[in-house]
């Protein structure tokens, strides 16, 4: 929908490009630019409304699947390089067992009538409701489709489209009766796509100078850096054309609107022989610059 304009603006939008969030990629970046370019004033937008919540989860079985087998030793044979890969990153799972150790609380509310947030943070204070183990916190979202209708991927709904999100813990920690959790969540949008970090702290009893445990995870910690990679995102670098753009400048100034698609297709085997083996090969790489750039 960001590549298209309309002549007439629409009166209803209907959207599902969210993954186990409603913060998934650019989904919402996308749902802005289409209400603001695309839409009336009054139109309707399906869902309308989408609340993201987060609890304390006890999941025995999530994280023996998810996190300890890939931690465990194997005949003497360990990875302890694999933690930070494990314990960074959240992931989708579900299972019967799992039971919330706090109550639920709101992490976002994102009205898509009204929303102009792309990123999103919120600290949250949890008792706990019962003796336990948490293993990660557990994250769901409700959606209204309207006044009468919505979907949700909480732990309780049996058969539901999307995944269930899990961010895990470090490690386990045994938990009682009037602990208190406290936690910073956030998800940073930037460059098309979310950023997630949880930083948490186990308090017995809510009593600050004893804490039981305390982590701070992020998704940034669970990915490798090409240094190539990041050097070219800095205001330093001095870029220089790849093969890759060469092929696409020729291709764009064969555009001249006279040569038939066909014949740049050859003339690019002929320039590029060991890029493009075949005409097909050759003819669909064509096509795909053509179809975007061409009037």
């Amino acid at each position: 929908s960001t590549r298209i304009e309309l002549d007439e603006k629409a009166n209803v939008l209907v959207s599902d490009i969210h993954g186990a969030f409603p913060l998934f990629e650019s989904s919402i970046e996308t749902l802005i630019d289409a209400r603001e370019r695309l839409l009336k004033k009054d139109a309707v937008m399906i869902p309308r409304k989408e609340t993201i919540y987060f609890s304390v989860s006890q999941a025995e079985e999530i994280y023996e699947n998810n996190i300890k087998r890939y931690l465990a030793n194997f005949h003497g044979f360990s990875i302890p390089s694999a933690e930070r890969l494990v314990f960074n990153r959240w992931f989708s799972a579900h299972c019967r067992s799992e039971k919330l150790l706090s109550d639920s609380q709101v992490f976002a509310v994102i009205d898509h009538r009204t929303n102009n947030e792309k990123s999103f943070a919120k600290t949250f204070e949890w008792k706990i409701e019962d003796d336990g183990t948490a293993h990660g916190l557990r994250g769901w979202f409700d959606n209204e489709l309207s006044d009468s209708s919505g979907v949700s991927n909480a732990i309780d709904i049996e058969k539901t489209t999307y995944s269930c999100p899990f961010f895990p813990l470090e490690r386990e920690v045994k938990v009682e009766k009037g602990d208190v959790v406290l936690a910073d969540i956030s998800a940073k949008y930037e460059k098309g796509d979310y950023t997630w970090s949880w930083r948490t702290k186990f308090l017995a009893k809510g009593n600050t100078a004893k804490v039981k445990a305390e982590f701070n995870q992020s998704v940034l910690a669970s990915m490798f850096i090409d240094p190539k990679a990041a050097l070219k995102e800095s205001e330093y670098y001095v870029p220089k054309t790849n093969e890759t753009a060469e092929i696409d400048l020729f291709i764009l100034n064969s555009m001249d609107g006279e040569m038939l698609q066909g014949d740049i297709a050859d003339a690019l085997m002929e320039k590029y022989p060991k890029v493009f083996k075949d005409f097909e090969t050759a003819f669909n790489y064509t096509i795909s610059l053509t179809y975007r750039y061409s009037e």
